[in-house]
């Protein structure tokens, strides 16, 4: 995924694990609170659809 220049993600929520390498997440949920920190540290942008 390093060639590519945003990487996004359409997923239900319980099936989403690796987000290092991931700009948007677009999930049927809220994110997990434990997934806060990673969020912010890596500027994933999380959408609820």
């Amino acid at each position: 995924m390093k060639n590519y220049k945003e990487v996004v993600i359409v997923a239900d929520h319980s099936k989403i694990a690796d987000i290092q390498n991931v700009n948007v997440i677009v999930s049927d949920e809220e994110p997990p609170n434990e997934w806060s920190n990673s969020l912010n540290e890596y500027g994933i942008e999380w959408i609820k659809a």
